[in-house]
């Protein structure tokens, strides 16, 4: 009997070292694709979200309009699409180029509801919405933009982001009523500050939410000409007394 206990014993010990003692294996990176969502939770960060899907933060920020990469929120539903390569972070538009795909963006349910599955706002076609202009660099002072729209959406919003002095900082914003397809803003050192390279980004809206999102672009400001100073008046010397 006592030799009974002693090896129920044995046994016990053993299957509780195997159990805590043996190298847990780390939960398998989720996966990541059109239709994949994420709820984020408390102390969770993009880039290790992002990590577990096997994708990139850029192209999930990029998917769910995020201009601060640092700055997602409990309770948050991201898309969390696969990486194709980038997004046009030096000086390009990444892959598929402002001719990839859009995105469409996920809401929450509507408040009230048990459903923790996002919807997608009806009404509005995302397919064919892509920038067409500018795509090869930005003008010195004033750019025209131009997009294919997204039918349904009620507005388009134009965000430029700054690229060299400050990474990822809105510098601009402008609203566009949703029967139009272009729109023209002063990029100009003036009005959206210093440097070479900035980004932007359509988002076409309802009620002031965004529905879709082109990809973003990054591209070089041209040069501003050098005004040719102002020549002075001629000095006059009076005659001698």
């Amino acid at each position: 009997m006592k030799f009974a206990r002693v090896v129920a014993f044995v046994l016990i010990f053993v299957a509780a070292f195997v159990l805590f003692a043996a190298p847990r294996q780390t939960a398998s990176a989720q996966s990541c694709g059109p239709n994949v969502t994420h709820v984020v939770q408390p102390g969770e960060n993009l880039f290790r979200i992002s990590l577990n899907h096997g994708t990139t933060f850029r192209a999930v920020a990029a998917a769910n309009g995020i201009a601060d990469v640092t700055r997602i929120y409990p309770g948050q539903v991201l898309r969390m699409v696969c990486s194709t390569g980038g997004t046009g972070g030096s000086g390009g538009t990444g892959a598929g180029g402002a001719n990839g795909v859009t995105t469409n963006i996920l809401l929450p349910p509507p408040p009230g509801t048990n459903s923790s599955v996002p919807v997608i706002p009806t009404g509005v076609d995302c397919t064919r919405f892509r920038v067409t202009q500018p795509l090869d660099g930005l003008a010195a002072e004033t750019q025209v933009f131009y997009w294919d729209g997204a039918p349904g959406a009620t507005t388009y919003r134009i965000n430029i982001y700054n690229a060299d002095l400050r990474p990822g900082v809105l510098v601009a914003s402008a609203d566009v009523p949703g029967t139009l397809t272009s729109a023209s803003m002063s990029v100009g050192q003036g009005y959206i500050g210093a440097g070479y390279r900035f980004s932007f980004r359509i988002n076409a809206m309802v009620a002031d939410t965004v529905v879709c999102s082109t990809p973003l672009i990054t591209l070089f400001r041209a040069v501003a000409p050098l005004t040719p100073p102002t020549a002075a008046p001629p000095t006059v010397v009076p005659p001698a007394p």
